[in-house]
């Protein structure tokens, strides 16, 4: 419980890694996608 309560206490350092957390998950979907419809292109020209 500790340490659920020093990230209470500073919630601006949660807030700063945020951004960066988000940008990362949307480049891992962003890039699995791009994987998804190239194989499903490459499938279907093929």
């Amino acid at each position: 419980m500790k340490t659920f309560n020093i990230i209470e206490n500073k919630p601006h350092r949660n807030q700063k890694n945020y951004l960066p957390c988000s940008i990362n998950y949307l480049l891992k979907v962003y890039f699995m996608w791009v994987i998804k419809l190239d194989v499903i292109l490459t499938g279907s020209a093929t």
